[in-house]
C-alpha cells in the first residue's frame, strides 16, 4: 500500500499534533519557573525599594515624589510608589529613568492599580492583576506605612510569555516539518511493505470470497468472526446478519445444541496437532431450510487466540446421488441374484436330460454294428452337439459364478513349468488333430502366485484357441518370462490367421467370437471372458496383439511367487 495524500495528511497531523502538545506541556513548565523566579525577583526589588525609601532624608508625606531609586529592568518593568488621596490614587511611575516620572492620578471606583491597592491597605505580597494602566501584570508590592506610601514593583504579563510565544510557535514549525520529513523518509522505506501486506490482504481476501466452498471462522465461545460470499449463498444470510452471532443460528436441532461440545472437540484436536475433523451434519438457511452439508473444521491462532475455520458444502446433490447408486446396486444384486437362481436351476434342467442323451449317445457310437452310415454320422452330431451345448452350460456356469463372486481361489505358490506342462498335455490331441506344432518351453524354476486349477484353465483356453484359429500345418509357440521385479509372463503366440482390427475391440465381451456367427470353428465365445475374470481375480492382467493374416499372441501376467507367502482361499 503507498501512503496516499490523505493518510500521509492524517498521520503527519497526528504525530504533529502529539509533538506540538509535549511541546507545549514543556514549555508551559519552563514558563512556570521563569514566571516563579520572576516573581521572586519582583519581591525582593520591591523590598529593597521599600528600604531604600524608609532610610532616605528628609522623605516626608509631601515631597514623596522626589524618591525612586529603581531603574527600570526592561520596557515593561516599573517601580511605582503611591499615595492615596480624596477620591484618587496618585501613583508615580519612573518608566524611562529617574527624568521621566510621571504622576497619574486613578480614580479609586476604577478596577485598576490592584497591586498599590493591596500596598496602601499595609498588605504585602505578589498577585497577577491590573496596574494603574489597565494592563495586565505581575507585581509584588509593599506598603510604606510610616509614610503612608505604597510600593509596587510589576513586570507586563505579555513581557514574560512573549519568547516563550515565539519560540514555541518556532519550535513548532520545526518540529511539524520534521515529523512530515520522517513520515514521507518512513513512508518510502516501508511502501514495498505495505504493498506486499495490501496484496497479500487482497490476495487471500479475494480467495475467500472467490472459493466455491462456503468459508465461516468462529472464536472459541463459538461466535462467528467471518462469513465468505460462498457461505452467504450457502444459508441466505448476509455477514453483518451472521458475524457477531452463534454459529448455532446455521444449524437445526440436535446439532445447534451440541455446539459447544463440538467446539471443545475440536480445540483439543487443534491443540494435540490431530488432522481437522470432518463430519457430515445438516445446516439451517436463513428461510428455516434443512440441507446436508459436510463440514471440516480445524483449529488456527490469531493473536493468540483459537479460532475454528470451517469449510462447508451442500451435498444434496452428492446424497441424491448416493441413493441413487445405492437403489441401482440393490436392484443390480437382485438382478445378479435373480440370474444366478436361474443359472443353477437352468444347469440342473440342462445337465440331467444332456447326460441322459449323451450316455445313450455314446452306448450307441460303441455298439453301432447294426447302423448303417447314416445313422453312424447322425450319432456322431448328437454327441459333438450334446457336448458343446454341456460346454456351453459349464462355462455360463463359471462365467456367473465370476460375476457374482462366487468364485472359490486357492492362492498358492504354483511352479509355471508343471502348470503349462499339463495345459499342453491336455491340449495335445487337438493339436494333433489339426496338425499343429507345439513349441513348448524350456525346462525353468519359476514360480508364480496364483490358483493352480483357475490357472491351467485360463492355459488351455488360450492354447485351444491358438489351435482352432490356426492354418494347418501353423505352429503355436509357449515362453516363460521374468519381466520386472515381482511379476511372471507366460506367452501364447500362434501364426494362424490372426484377428481383424474391427473384430479386436470388445474380444473379451461374453459370446463375442472371432469372425462371428459365420465362424466354422467350435466355441461358446465364453472361454476369452472367464479368462480375462480369473486372471483379474488373480492379482494378474490379460492382453493380446494380433496381425490379421499372421497370427495372435495373448500375453498374461501374474505376480512372482516368494516364499514367505502361504496358501490362502479368495
Amino acid at each position: 500500500m503507498k501512503l496516499g495524500d490523505k493518510n500521509l495528511l492524517v498521520l503527519t497531523g497526528t504525530i504533529s499534533g502529539i509533538v506540538i502538545v509535549l511541546l507545549v506541556v514543556s514549555l508551559f513548565g519552563i514558563y512556570k519557573v521563569a514566571f516563579e523566579q520572576q516573581r521572586q525577583s519582583l519581591i525582593q526589588t520591591v523590598k529593597d525599594q521599600a528600604s531604600l525609601i524608609k532610610t532616605s532624608e528628609g522623605l516626608n508625606a509631601d515631597n514623596w515624589q522626589n524618591y525612586l531609586h529603581h531603574e527600570a529592568e526592561s520596557e515593561s518593568v516599573e517601580i511605582v510608589l503611591g499615595q492615596r488621596g480624596d477620591r484618587v490614587l496618585m501613583v508615580l511611575s519612573n518608566r524611562g529613568g529617574y527624568e521621566k516620572t510621571t504622576l497619574v492620578r486613578v480614580p479609586f471606583d476604577k478596577p485598576f492599580a490592584g497591586p498599590m491597592k493591596e500596598a496602601l491597605q499595609g498588605l504585602s505580597g505578589s498577585m497577577v492583576g491590573f496596574d494603574y494602566k489597565g494592563v495586565k501584570v505581575l507585581a509584588a508590592y509593599e506598603p510604606i506605612p510610616e509614610l503612608g506610601l505604597g510600593v509596587v514593583a510589576k513586570i507586563d504579563i505579555a513581557e514574560i510569555q512573549r519568547p516563550y510565544l515565539k519560540t514555541g510557535i518556532w519550535i513548532s514549525a520545526i518540529a511539524m516539518a520534521l515529523v512530515a520529513l520522517a513520515v514521507v523518509i518512513v513512508s518510502r522505506l516501508f511502501d514495498p511493505i505495505l504493498r506486499r501486506l495490501e496484496a497479500s490482504e487482497i490476495r487471500h481476501r479475494t480467495i475467500l470470497n472467490t472459493v466455491v466452498d462456503g468459508i465461516i471462522v468462529i472464536d472459541a465461545r463459538g461466535i462467528v468472526q467471518t462469513f465468505n460470499r460462498s457461505a452467504c449463498t450457502l444459508f441466505g444470510y448476509q455477514p453483518d446478519e451472521v458475524c457477531g452471532q452463534s454459529a448455532s443460528l446455521l444449524m437445526p436441532e440436535p446439532y445447534s445444541s451440541d455446539l459447544g461440545d463440538f467446539l471443545q472437540r475440536a480445540l483439543r484436536q487443534g491443540e494435540h496437532g490431530d488432522e481437522a475433523i470432518v463430519l457430515e451434519v445438516f445446516g439451517k438457511r436463513k428461510d428455516g431450510s434443512v440441507f446436508p452439508m459436510s463440514l471440516a473444521a480445524g483449529q488456527m491462532k490469531i493473536d493468540g487466540q483459537p479460532m475454528l475455520t470451517g469449510i462447508v458444502r451442500d451435498i444434496t446433490e452428492s446424497k441424491q446421488s448416493e441413493a441413487e447408486i445405492l437403489a441401482a446396486k440393490e436392484d443390480a444384486e437382485a438382478a445378479n441374484q435373480a440370474k444366478s437362481e436361474f443359472m443353477s436351476r437352468m444347469n440342473h434342467e440342462l445337465r440331467t436330460p444332456l447326460n441322459a442323451v449323451l450316455g445313450f449317445g455314446q452306448l450307441l457310437e460303441f455298439d453301432n454294428s447294426n447302423l448303417n452310415q447314416q445313422q453312424k454320422e447322425a450319432i456322431s452330431h448328437i454327441l459333438t452337439g450334446g457336448s458343446h451345448l454341456l460346454q456351453l452350460v459349464e462355462e455360463l456356469m463359471d462365467i456367473t459364478r465370476v460375476d457374482s463372486g462366487k468364485v472359490e481361489l486357492s492362492m498358492q505358490n504354483v511352479p509355471v513349468q508343471r502348470v503349462v506342462s499339463e495345459a499342453l498335455l491336455l491340449i495335445k490331441s487337438l493339436a494333433e488333430q489339426h496338425k499343429i506344432l507345439i513349441d513348448a518351453p524350456s525346462v525353468c524354476d519359476i514360480q508364480l502366485r496364483a490358483d493352480e486349477l483357475r490357472l491351467k484353465q485360463v492355459l488351455v483356453n488360450l492354447l485351444s484357441n491358438a489351435v482352432k484359429y490356426n492354418r494347418e500345418g501353423g505352429s503355436v509357440t509357449v515362453r516363460i518370462d521374468n519381466l520386472e521385479p515381482g511379476w511372471v509372463s507366460i506367452t501364447v503366440q500362434d501364426n494362424g490367421i490372426g484377428i481383424k482390427t474391427k473384430d479386436q475391440e470388445g474380444l473379451f465381451e461374453p459370446f463375442n467370437r472371432v469372425g462371428g456367427s459365420a465362424s466354422t470353428v467350435e466355441g461358446t465365445g465364453l472361454g476369452l471372458t472367464i479368462s480375462k475374470r480369473l486372471v483379474e481375480l488373480m492379482g494378474g492382467k490379460i492382453s493380446f496383439t494380433s496381425e490379421f493374416g499372421k497370427g495372435t499372441t495373448f500375453q498374461v501376467v501374474l505376480p512372482t511367487a516368494t516364499a514367505d507367502q502361504p496358501e490362502h482361499s479368495l
